[in-house]
């Protein structure tokens, strides 16, 4: 029996994960030592950590009802909510679905012109500065231009009046307690724009708007704090992790590439929306970026029950 458990207990390092390390380096260093499954000692917490795909899809998708969200994300809860990052089971389905619409292809495709208008900005930004020989700050620059569009696209004819209220996005880097109690604020700016909406809807259909409007299968609306959860965790994770993801550039080969591709396919000009699937060398680029520097680069789930991963 002794030697059966042993044969189904991964090894791993004999020491805990030591805080003053940097994880992602402990965590690659150990998959190097122990293979694609290793146990450890990590903050006083014994924990299996994985990276095959294999495994990956068992968790997270095949076997997805035997794990809840882990400590990484029950800390995020205390500053987004409820959202759909946080939610779990049944009640993240039924939230998954009333926010959907959001987010389906015509709905992305109407808030093109925001992004247009927003790229183009900061492009002739870049180009005075060129001009001037001024040098640019591409991580400032860039996590502005992705948080304007990511609180147009949820505000539209509100965004001027709401958008100083989240600067705090990226003029704050910290995330530590304080920062959580200056983010309270963000929710009730929130709260009084529902509020006010629903005493003079406007025109625009808004992601604001289409998720005030969602109804569940029984034709309820979301509840206001809900609402409220949704909408931030939105502006958190999709402006945070875009911006972080846009802003590598480590081969001459590769931007060379995509600057020549970019510079046939659009002549310059900003391409229509039904023209970026053509841009094949971009899109390559895109995912091989996600695939190794990936924004949200460590998922935790906590077992319900026992379970086996392989062998």
């Amino acid at each position: 029996m002794l030697t059966e458990q042993k044969q189904r207990i991964p090894g791993g390092p004999p020491d805990g994960f030591d805080p003053s390390q940097d994880m992602r380096a402990w965590i690659e260093q150990n998959f190097n030592l122990y293979g694609d499954i290793y146990r450890a000692n990590i903050f006083g917490k014994s924990a299996y950590v994985v990276s095959s795909p294999d495994y990956a899809q068992h968790v997270l998708r095949n076997n997805w009802s035997n794990y809840i969200k882990g400590l990484a994300i029950k800390r995020i809860a205390m500053l987004l909510g409820n959202g759909l990052m946080v939610s779990e089971g049944e009640f993240w389905i039924k939230q998954r679905r009333m926010i959907q619409p959001a987010f389906h292809r015509d709905a992305v495709s109407s808030f093109y012109e925001v992004m247009r208008t927003a790229n183009l900005r900061l492009l002739e930004k870049w180009e005075r500065a060129a001009q001037q020989d001024e040098s640019v700050n591409v991580t400032r620059d860039v996590s502005l231009m992705v948080l304007e569009v990511t609180l147009r696209a949820l505000f539209s004819v509100d965004y001027v009046e709401v958008a100083p209220f989240f600067n705090i996005l990226h003029d704050d880097p910290s995330r530590n307690l304080g920062f959580a109690q200056k983010f309270v604020k963000l929710r009730q700016t929130v709260i009084e724009l529902v509020e006010r909406r629903r005493g003079n809807p406007i025109d625009d259909a808004d992601i604001l708007g289409i998720l005030m409007e969602a109804r569940d299968q029984g034709g309820q609306p979301m509840p206001d704090d809900q609402l409220v959860a949704e909408i931030i965790t939105i502006i958190v994770a999709g402006h945070e992790t875009t911006a972080s993801m846009l802003n590598i550039s480590q081969n001459a080969e590769v931007e060379r590439r995509l600057s020549d591709e970019l510079e046939v396919m659009v002549k310059g000009k900003f391409p229509a929306m039904e023209k970026l699937p053509n841009f094949i060398y971009t899109r390559l680029i895109i995912d091989e970026a996600l695939r190794f520097y990936p924004p949200g680069w460590l998922m935790t789930r906590r077992a319900k029950m026992d379970d086996r991963l392989g062998d």
